[in-house]
Order: C-alpha cells, then sequence, then structure tokens
C-alpha cells in the first residue's frame, strides 16, 4: 500500500485515538493505512472560505464552488477547478451572497445542472431555489417551497431524479427534521413513518451503489449527535454500525462511487474544537482512516467527488480563534483501491436497467442504457462483460474474439455472450479458481445447472463472509417467480447456488490478458464446396446448423437446447468457395451429418469432406456432379474415432431433397395455470417432392435459473403428417403451464421428416404471474 506508516507509529495513533475517545463503541476500531490526502497547489485559488457550497459537474467535468464566508461576510462568488487550476467565473445572474450552505448544493444529472437551497444570505434566511447549468443561475419560482433555512443538506437520487433536503435550522424553528423532495420545478414535502431528530450542520451523501442517502451527526437539541441515518425514498431508518464516529457538526461528507463508500472529514465536536479525522462508510460499518498527511483540522469545510479523476476535492473551511480563521487550500483524497472493487461498482449500478419493452428495450437481447445490460430474459454474461468494461475498462468481447481467431478449438461459440466461451476465457487469460477456494467482491462466479460440464449463468459476487465464502452476488436472472421485475437483482447466496457453482475467475494482477500462442485446434471436421451459386449448409441430428444465417443474441441465451447452432462451428463464404469448420464435432452433440445444398443455377461442383486431428487430414470425401436449378440435395454420414477422426458415409450418392420451410422463432405467453397455444404453419417451399412422415418432438425448457418445464407438458397436433409439394401444413402447439413458476423459459422443437434433414425451431414461454382485479359497482 502506498505510504504505509510504520507499526509503530501506527499503534501510537491509535492509542491517542482510544484514548480520546473518538468511537463510542466498545467494539474494536477498525483503521485503514494506504489511504492518503494531496496538498494541491495551483496557479488560481478562490479566497479563503468557510461553509461555502461545492459539488461536482460530470457533464463539464469541473467542481463548482458558490458563496461562503471569507471573514464574516456573505460572498456569492462563483468557482470552478478542472484538477489543474481554479478560475472564478462570471454569470450574468447569481444568487445573493450567502453561508452555511456547505451541504446545500446538488448536481441533477437528469437535466445537467446544480441545484441551491436557502441558506444565510446577506438579508437573513432565506428559501429560494436557484439553479446553475454552467454558464449562468437562473431562479426557479416553485409553487411550494421549504421554509428558510440554513445549515441543512441536499443531495440528489438519480434513481428517482428528485434533489431531496433534509433538516436545518432557522430562526423561528431552530431544528427542522422535514423531508422535501424538488423535481426540477417544484418542492412537495414527504411525511416517512419515523425521521432522524431535528439538526443542522449534519452532512449527508447520495450512495447510488445502494439508492440510498446516507446523514450522519450534526447539531441537535441535546448538542453533538453521532446516529447514522438512511433515506431510501420512502421511509427514514436509523443504522447502527459497530464502530462509529464521535458526535460532530459542521463536517463533511460526500460519496466515493469508485470505492462504493461515503467518505467524511473534519467538523467539531463542541464549537470551538476542530477535527481532522477521515473516516469511510460502506454501508455497513464505519472506518477510521489513517492517511499519512491529513489536512489540517477544521470545519465548515465541503467536499465533492470528481468522478473523472476518481478522487475527493476539498477546498477550505476555517476555525474560531477569537474571530473566523478560513483556510484557503486545495486538497485531494484518494482510498486504498480493492482491484474488484470497481466491477461491483459497475454491477450494482446496473440493478434496475430497464429489461422490456414498456421501459425501452427494442428487443429482449438487444442492450439498452449501456454496452451490454439491459436484458429481459436474463443474459448474464452481458452483466459481466458491462461491469468489466466500465469498472475496469476491459472489453472482454474484444479480447476474446482476438483469442477465439488465433485458437478456434478453444471456444464453442466464440462469443463472450455464451457463458461456457466467457468461463473459459477467464480460465486461460485471467485468474481461475476452484468453488472450494477463497472468493473476493468482483469474483465472476460460474453454475452448470444440468452437470453437463458446461457453465449455464455467471454472476459477480459482492459480499462475502470472514472466511472468504460468497453471501451476495449481483446477477441477471431475468423474470422469474422471485423477480417479476425481470431486472438484474444482488441475490443473497445459498445452497441451490452452492451446489451448482463451479468455481469463479478473477481479473489477474496485470489487468490485461497475457498474449495467447496457443492453437488447441484438436479434432474437426471441414466442408468445402466451390461453387457460388449453390446454398450450403451443415446439420446434426438435433436438428442444429451451420450455414450463412446466425444470430448472436439466440447464443446469448445459453440454454443450450435453444440455441439452433452446432457448437464450435464457422461459416465462410470466399465467394468462389464456401468452407465450413466444426472443431470437436463429436463433444456433446450427435455423431450423425447431414450436407444440404440447393442451387441457384444448374451447374457442376466439387463437395470435400474431411476429417482433421490438429491440423492434419485424417479422412476425406470429394464429390463431383451436376445439379439442377431450384433443385435441394443432402449427404448424411456420421464420424467415428478409429483412433483418429474418420468420415463414414451412410449413402456414397447424393439424395433430391425437398425443402422444408419452418419459422425462425416461435413464442408463446400465458397465466400461471393456464394453457396456451400456438398455431404455425410448415411449408414444402422446392417444389420438386413432398416431406414425408414428419415427427415433431419438443427438448424441456429452460429459465436463466436452471428451473424448467417439462417436455411432457406440451402437445402437438397433428404429428405424423406429410406435407405435399409446395403445400402447407398447420400445427398446433399447447403448453400446459400448470405448476409452473413465472419466468422466460427456453427450449426447442425438433422436427425429423422422412426424407430431408431434421430441423430446429428456437422455442420460448412467458409464464406470467396471477393478474388480480379490482372489482367495480356502479351505481
Amino acid at each position: 500500500m502506498k505510504f504505509r506508516l510504520t507499526r509503530l507509529l501506527s499503534f501510537i495513533l491509535v492509542s491517542t485515538i482510544a484514548f480520546f475517545g473518538w468511537s463510542n463503541s466498545a467494539h474494536s476500531l477498525s483503521v485503514e493505512q494506504g489511504d492518503y490526502w494531496n496538498l494541491i497547489t495551483t496557479p488560481n485559488s478562490p479566497p479563503g472560505l468557510a461553509f461555502h457550497a461545492l459539488e461536482y459537474d460530470p457533464d463539464r467535468q469541473v467542481t463548482v464552488l458558490f458563496g461562503g464566508n471569507p471573514r464574516n461576510s456573505r460572498e456569492n462568488q462563483t468557482w470552478e477547478y478542472n484538477g489543474a487550476d481554479w478560475s472564478q467565473v462570471f454569470p450574468p445572474l447569481s444568487p445573493s451572497g450567502r453561508e452555511n450552505i456547505s451541504h446545500a448544493m446538488a448536481y441533477d444529472t437528469e437535466r445537467n445542472r446544480m441545484v441551491l437551497f436557502g441558506g444565510l444570505s446577506v438579508s437573513g434566511v432565506v428559501n429560494d431555489t436557484w439553479e446553475y447549468n454552467g454558464a449562468t443561475w437562473s431562479q426557479v419560482n416553485t409553487a411550494n417551497a421549504p421554509l428558510a433555512r440554513d445549515a441543512h443538506t441536499l443531495v440528489y437520487d438519480a434513481s428517482r431524479d428528485k434533489t431531496v433536503l433534509f433538516g436545518g435550522s432557522n430562526p423561528a424553528n431552530n431544528f427542522l427534521n422535514d423531508t422535501w423532495e424538488y423535481n426540477g420545478s417544484n418542492w412537495q414535502q414527504v411525511f416517512p413513518a419515523q425521521s432522524p431528530l431535528g439538526r443542522d450542520r449534519h452532512a449527508a451523501a447520495y450512495d447510488s451503489r445502494r439508492g440510498v442517502m446516507v446523514v450522519f451527526g450534526g447539531r441537535g437539541q441535546s448538542g453533538s449527535l453521532n446516529d447514522t441515518w438512511e433515506y431510501d425514498g420512502s421511509s427514514w431508518q436509523r443504522i447502527y454500525p459497530p464502530v462509529s464516529p464521535s458526535g460532530r457538526w459542521n463536517h463533511a461528507m460526500t460519496y466515493d462511487y469508485q470505492r462504493g463508500v461515503v467518505v467524511m472529514f473534519a467538523g467539531t465536536e463542541d464549537g470551538s474544537n476542530r477535527l481532522s479525522d477521515t473516516w469511510e462508510f460502506d454501508g455497513v460499518n464505519w472506518r477510521l482512516v489513517i492517511p499519512t498527511t491529513p489536512p489540517p483540522a477544521r470545519m465548515g469545510t465541503s467536499l465533492a467527488y470528481d468522478s473523472l479523476g476518481q478522487k475527493v476535492v476539498m477546498f477550505g473551511g476555517g476555525y474560531y480563534q477569537g474571530i473566523l480563521r478560513v483556510f484557503d487550500d486545495t486538497w485531494e483524497y484518494q482510498g486504498e483501491m480493492a482491484t474488484n472493487l470497481p466491477i461491483v461498482v459497475e454491477a450494482r449500478l446496473d440493478i434496475g436497467m430497464p429489461y422490456d419493452l414498456a421501459r425501452g428495450c427494442p428487443s429482449p437481447y438487444l442492450g439498452c442504457g449501456g454496452d451490454y445490460h439491459g436484458f429481459y430474459a436474463g443474459v448474464s454474461a452481458d452483466l459481466v462483460m458491462d461491469a468489466y468494461r466500465s469498472g475496469v475498462s476491459l472489453d472482454i468481447q474484444a479480447e476474446l474474439s482476438q483469442d477465439h481467431a488465433a485458437s478456434p478449438g478453444r471456444y464453442r461459440f466464440g462469443t463472450a455472450r455464451y457463458v461456457e466461451d466467457l468461463r473459459r476465457y477467464f480460465s486461460v487469460n485471467q485468474s481461475w479458481y476452484e468453488h472450494a477456494e477463497d472468493y473476493l467482491p468482483g469474483d465472476v462466479v460460474f453454475f452448470d445447472w444440468d452437470g453437463d460440464g458446461v457453465t449455464d449463468h455467471a454472476a459477480i459476487v459482492s459480499n462475502i463472509d470472514p472466511s472468504a465464502r460468497p453471501t451476495k452476488m449481483v446477477s441477471a436472472i431475468g423474470f422469474t417467480a422471485e423477480n417479476p421485475s425481470g431486472t438484474a437483482r444482488e441475490l443473497e447466496w445459498n445452497s441451490y447456488f452452492e451446489q451448482h457453482s463451479v468455481g469463479h475467475a478473477r481479473l489477474n494482477s496485470a489487468g490485461e490478458p497475457p498474449n495467447v500462442t496457443a492453437t488447441e485446434t484438436g479434432q474437426s471436421l471441414r466442408v468445402w464446396l466451390d461453387s457460388p451459386s449453390i446454398s450450403l449448409k451443415l446439420m446434426d441430428d438435433a436438428g442444429k446448423v451451420v450455414s450463412a444465417s446466425y444470430n448472436e443474441n439466440l447464443v446469448a441465451s445459453n440454454v443450450k437446447d435453444y440455441i439452433p447452432y452446432i457448437p464450435g462451428g464457422q461459416y465462410v463464404d470466399l465467394g468462389a468457395q464456401k468452407t465450413i469448420t466444426v472443431t470437436n464435432p463429436m463433444l456433446g452433440h450427435p455423431d450423425q451429418y447431414h450436407v444440404e445444398m440447393t442451387a441457384q443455377a444448374s451447374q457442376m461442383f466439387h463437395l470435400r469432406l474431411e476429417t482433421l486431428q490438429n491440423g492434419a487430414i485424417t479422412d476425406s470425401r470429394v464429390y463431383t456432379t451436376t445439379v439442377q436449378s431450384g433443385k435441394t440435395y443432402r449427404l448424411d454420414f456420421s464420424l467415428e474415432l478409429a483412433p483418429t477422426l474418420k468420415i463414414k458415409i451412410a449413402d456414397p450418392a447424393l439424395q433430391d431433397s425437398p425443402q422444408l420451410g419452418i419459422p425462425s422463432l416461435l413464442h408463446l405467453s400465458g397465466l400461471v395455470g393456464t394453457t396456451v397455444q400456438q398455431i404455425f404453419s410448415l411449408e414444402e417451399i422446392g417444389g420438386f417432392g413432398d416431406v414425408s412422415a414428419v415427427d415433431i418432438s419438443s427438448t424441456n425448457l429452460y429459465n436463466q435459473l436452471g428451473e424448467w418445464i417439462s417436455a411432457s407438458q406440451l402437445t402437438i397436433i397433428p404429428n405424423g403428417f406429410t406435407i405435399p409439394a409446395e403445400g402447407t401444413q398447420q400445427v398446433t402447439l399447447q403448453v400446459d403451464l400448470v405448476g409452473a413458476k413465472p419466468g422466460w423459459y427456453h427450449g426447442s422443437l425438433l422436427l425429423e421428416p422422412g426424407n430431408c434433414n431434421p430441423v430446429s425451431i428456437p422455442l420460448t414461454v412467458v409464464v406470467e404471474p396471477y393478474k388480480r382485479f379490482i372489482p367495480m359497482v356502479y351505481h
């Protein structure tokens, strides 16, 4: 850690803290080292100030300062700090000079402007509302407004787009405990069931990770307070950490977004003795931080978090020594950064992202609001990729794509949106740990629901217990019985996850994957065709295909039966020739394969089938013949290991084949306990023959937590029929939802005609919870 103190100095400092009673708890004091304050020297600076407002504007990337008391007067100057220097700005309109506004300004990220309320102005305590857009201040005349006050707190609740005000004091009502919310045009008082005691000169910050306003301390009827409260938009709740700072007022707080902690500095216990201690609150406990060079003790200062520089900025403050003495210094604070904490922070920010059409997502699998997140069906890999890309700037998708090109045998589909490929990326390029090994927050944990050795789901561990076992994780589980909103959630770790976890991965210390040189080709099957006027497909007995058609969104579901593609398959069209390659073609799927070709013109062609072992050809077949325009042909073959990969041809001749037209997807939805149905059409589209003896079966249907609907609950009417050339057959699919839990379930229908290749139709069934209606009586 940076600037670590010697053990002796740490002992002296901790002993001194305990002697003077900086913690009122009998619990042991948690002390953090490795965090540091830096005094910043700038060419320009505001005058010495105390009781001013300070807030960061992330859109313009400047920290804004307004007002304050330079020495028994009230300023209305506006200054901006860009991380290197301060500059005074001169808006055409400004609020009147005022003080006691250390926490009375907040930044509205929805409307991109500062909001300032009240304070002790040159004319006394006021209740005016002002906004600053970076060019000018403008007063907002609201229909309602809180009482005039100063020494109150404002925070911006980004989850609800509301600026929240709490407490403060005025000459008529010394200590207030009312809560107000500002929506950008008007103030409205809210009345929670309970509220903190009335107070002023307290400090507040908005914890965006947990979606709560955190309030600590202040001055109340009984003197200095040291209680911690949280407001979630509907109720106040007092928090009882095992360790708390001493009672204080005129202190400063802000929220460190990257590290997920509230940072607090300084204040006074009695109005004269000033403090210089730094504390951090993670939502559970307060921890005392002992930096090597803390700023001088002070009160009436203000903190803001610079999200671009990932640092806390402090300016000024003062103390009383006969008269008010003020500081004009600028300090920056950077706490110790846990390696994986930004990943956890970003994952938690994805909780509540839009997941359905009503909230703005264009489709179940197209992201809305971010690079990958926002997926109704619970695409867990997307949550992981987004958290890494935003938290530590690691683009897993791009890195995996490069690795896949260098090592095509390493991955099944070559996309990080497929969880098994995501697991393989981490196990090769980062750090992989078995489930029995210790966890850290930020680890990606992988689950195999059906025990087949292929992972189906991933989540990000957000909390661990003292024995390094996971206690919570952030997961995109989609719409389920336990998650009717369909959003990502922070889940409690339980025995179900314990049973199905296969291990966890962690970003390596370098922060970037190493260069990968291994080829890992293994066994492969290659189909080569030399005609640009003939379409080429390869199918297996499960109806899965490799062809020119590919949709990554279907792969992202991670339900294996739903994916209509052969794992490890690649299709390359070079114009004059087409090539299909399948790596490890006997791994996890049937050894029966079918080539299908449809001619756009009458012509001669060459078709080659090859098996390869680590790049060397082990067996091959070549077919040369003339095909008729518009006709479809198929070739059936199987593979065997004896001892290397070999081809077995079921019929040495190409066979004429009808063309079966199918829906690309089937989607049904209905209430729990009902039976839903969909009618769809099958067609013969080639015109050269009948499709005979069509048999249709279904797989089991699974959701993103491994819950399932049995294939026995699906009925297909009719089953076993013939479709005449250029004819159509309607099929009715019924699904019995009795006993099914709410959720999105995926699987497929397998069509096996007697005289053409088997095909798979992806199937989604959405089981909705019961809908309740309120009866109405008309007079």
